[in-house]
């Protein structure tokens, strides 16, 4: 079953940032870019890395712990075609970020 659960709010993801959020045993990274917000699995599938505090660039997160690159809309690892993250329905409300998890 599918449902809506609140990550955070805008007024605390500023436009060009992202930030871990853990819910429900389970860790995400939220982006906020000028394309809109994006969420994907937080952890690097490589080394662990925490990507809700890596560098971004553009569409791109970079992995704290190695540099490895993700693209943000897509999840896809730009260093590696076999790693692919996870990606999640995003929507906001009343200034509010929710993300659809099953």
């Amino acid at each position: 079953m599918q449902e809506w659960v609140r990550m955070t709010s805008l007024n605390e993801l500023p436009l060009g940032t992202g930030k871990k959020v853990s819910m429900n045993g389970k860790d995400f990274a939220v982006f906020h870019l000028s394309l809109g917000l994006f969420v994907l699995d937080n952890h690097c599938r490589y080394r662990d890395g925490d990507l809700g505090q890596g560098k971004i660039q553009g569409q791109t997160v970079i992995c704290t712990q190695h540099g490895c690159r993700f693209n943000i809309v897509s999840g896809e690892c730009l260093d590696n075609k076999d790693i692919q993250l996870g990606t999640y329905r995003v929507k906001t409300t009343d200034q509010e970020i929710f993300v659809q998890i099953y």
